[in-house]
């Protein structure tokens, strides 16, 4: 059995954060940024959006550090585009992992940061509404 398999009911997606992470490959600081912000509307809601800012803060704080990427261009935009579509990601956080999948300078962080800053501001604007271990998240419908 796989670990995807073992993993509980309510973290079991099509298209699981950590295979996007291992197949990019993602670096620690992008990795965890971009799970915070794939996970939001299931999990933390608004606390892990400012969670993966701080992340991408540190990553902005520490470039120049360019991690080896395995995968071109077009291959990383293929995977996110299906890690997207397998999680329900918007437009916008589809945005924000491609960025951060691709970036090449500080100002392509920077250009993720205020994608971020968007997205946090929207969830500002929506109630909050944690996922369900029917829709994927893991608190109880209240």
């Amino acid at each position: 059995m796989s670990a995807n398999e073992k993993a509980p009911a309510h973290y079991r997606a099509p298209y699981q954060h950590w295979d996007l992470a291992v197949t990019i490959p993602l670096g620690y600081l992008e990795g965890c940024s971009t799970k915070y912000v794939a996970r939001w509307r299931h999990k933390n809601g608004k606390e892990d959006l400012h969670k993966a800012l701080h992340y991408l803060d540190k990553l902005i704080e520490t470039y120049p550090h360019n991690p080896v990427r395995k995968l071109n261009r077009s291959e990383i935009g293929y995977e996110v585009g299906r890690f997207s579509i397998a999680n329900g990601l918007s437009v916008l956080e589809e945005e924000y992992i491609l960025v951060l999948c691709n970036y090449k300078t500080d100002d392509d962080l920077r250009t993720a940061r205020l994608i971020l800053e968007d997205i946090i501001e929207i969830a500002e604007e929506e109630p909050m509404r944690p996922g369900t271990p029917d829709n994927g998240g893991h608190h109880a419908a209240g």
